[in-house]
């Protein structure tokens, strides 16, 4: 499935060369990794970053009441 890589020095010259069966194996535990982390239960709210969090209190400093 891959092919093997041959990484190089800016001079050119070979520093590392990494097998197929190696970026294999890195490639299926990420993979199995990332599925593992996947959880079915959430609670449906996105997390607002800070710096928006920041700019909506600073234009709008009062809160709206429903």
């Amino acid at each position: 499935m891959f092919y093997q890589v041959r990484i190089f020095k800016s001079d050119g010259e070979l520093e590392k060369t990494i097998e197929s069966e190696e970026l294999s194996k890195k490639f299926w535990d990420e993979f199995y990794n990332s599925e593992n982390s996947i959880t079915l239960v959430s609670n449906g709210k996105t997390q607002t970053p800070r710096w928006v969090k920041e700019r909506l209190d600073a234009e709008f400093p009062v809160a709206v009441e429903s």
